[in-house]
């Protein structure tokens, strides 16, 4: 999966989550940015952080990660990743779950996406 900002194509990672409780998507979002949004954009090539909730699935978050290149994203350490998500876990709870999880393009998307755009 693609954006697409002034001409140059980034690669994107989007999450869907469900919160338990539709009372918890604030607080979910204040510590989302103060955790997550804060490691992210400390990792090189991290380009840009959207969240969108729908009126009509209002515990339904969908987060989408924006990135200048794959390999900056995979380049970033697994224990950082787990470390974040056990301080995230940790300050928010168990209170949400992953509904979809659509990874970045692989190596061969990104290269049939260049000739695409060739």
């Amino acid at each position: 999966m693609y954006t697409a900002k002034k001409g140059t194509m980034y690669p994107v990672k989007r999450f869907v989550l469900e919160l338990e409780q539709e009372k918890s998507v604030e607080a979910f979002l204040k510590l989302d940015a103060k955790i997550w949004t804060t490691f992210l954009k400390q990792q090189k090539g991290f380009v840009s952080k959207q969240i969108w909730r729908q009126d009509i699935a209002p515990r339904v978050l969908h987060i989408i990660v924006t990135w200048r290149s794959m390999e900056e994203w995979e380049q970033i350490m697994e224990r950082e990743w787990e470390k974040t998500a056990a301080a995230f876990s940790k300050a928010f709870g168990n209170g949400y779950s992953l509904i979809e999880e659509h990874p970045a393009a692989r190596s061969e998307e990104r290269r049939v996406g260049k000739e695409c755009r060739s």
